[in-house]
């Protein structure tokens, strides 16, 4: 789910970045490195994560091609939109899942696919990379979990989305879908 990335969202880039410690149990990355010399962060936020003495921005820019050497490691991070249960209480009719019908429609309509988390392995597998390990991880909305560490990552994602809802995507559902008034605001009141 695209964040703008300005100071306005300093504390939801600094939630998101929380919520990753807490699903990785204090570690910042899962590749089996230890003590890595050479790190490029491409699109991960604030860059809070990394204590280096140098940060070069590159600004909007698209990187066509970049070389990793053999024995390298790319981890990414690819966050579904789409909101669902274990239980099936998120159904289809109900406003969040209107909500993510919509996020998609203005994304098409922007000329971007935000629904891609579902195809990473395979396009990183398609790039040529070898022994891809994917993971996958829930993030709860709210404090319903009984497990304490999901409800914990539970209560930061509720102000997550609470504080962050309007930077994903009243633009793109005013401009992209003619929506007016924003439903989900009222509808999480």
């Amino acid at each position: 789910m695209p964040i703008l990335l300005d100071d306005s969202n300093e504390s939801t880039w600094n939630r998101r970045h929380h919520m990753f410690l807490l699903t990785l149990n204090n570690k910042l990355f899962l590749a089996p490195i230890k003590n890595p010399k050479r790190i490029m962060d491409v699109g991960t936020g604030l860059g809070i994560w990394a204590s280096y003495e140098l940060q070069v921005r590159l600004g909007d820019c698209r990187i066509d091609v970049f070389h990793i050497a053999p024995g390298g490691y790319i981890e990414h991070s690819e966050p579904t939109p789409k909101l669902v249960s274990d239980d099936s209480s998120v159904a289809s009719g109900d406003i969040i899942h209107h909500c993510y019908e919509l996020a998609i429609e203005a994304t098409q309509k922007f000329g971007k696919d935000i629904m891609i988390a579902p195809f990473i392995r395979k396009r990183i597998e398609e790039a040529g990379f070898v022994n891809v390990v994917e993971k996958k991880y829930k993030w709860p909305l709210g404090e319903w979990p009984v497990d304490c560490k999901l409800k914990d990552i539970g209560r930061w994602n509720m102000q997550h989305w609470l504080e962050g809802i309007d930077a994903w995507t009243l633009r793109l559902l005013t401009q992209y879908c003619g929506v007016r008034q924003f439903p989900v605001l009222s509808a999480i009141s």
